[in-house]
């Protein structure tokens, strides 16, 4: 059982660290496609696997005159309070693509993806490959 769980941390290390490439190069086209607007946090959406996490939704009306929301990638009411207006980056043939324009908020999901696929990849390289 053990050496199954440490051979799926070499199949699953290898998978984050490959999503995280594919969020490197979403931020990348963001950054050279993408449109800028001002959005308004909306409200606070709760994270059912976190008792106090609630992530903000912002509200943004794009070029093409719709409404569109998009949910933080970081909880924290303090931060992002209602009302507060923040910017905001999409993608102007997908709005649905977008996200708070800080550079926190563009890039945590690569920092977490990294972070887990680095610790899945090593641990199956010192227990597996350098036995």
């Amino acid at each position: 059982m053990k050496s199954l769980l440490l051979y799926l941390t070499g199949v699953a290390g290898p998978m984050f660290l490959m999503v995280a490439g594919l969020e490197v190069r979403n931020q990348r086209r963001l950054r050279r496609e993408g449109s800028r607007t001002s959005g308004t946090v909306v409200r606070h959406e709760q994270d059912f696997t976190e008792d106090d996490a609630y992530y903000p939704v912002v509200a943004f009306t794009a070029a093409d005159g719709q409404r569109y929301e998009c949910r933080s990638a970081y909880s924290g009411r303090r931060h992002y309070p209602v009302g507060r207006v923040v910017p905001v980056l999409y993608l102007p043939g997908s709005p649905s693509n977008s996200v708070i324009d800080m550079r926190a908020q563009r890039w945590s999901r690569f920092i977490v993806l990294v972070l887990v696929g680095g610790a899945f990849t090593a641990t199956f390289v010192k227990y597996v490959l350098l036995r």
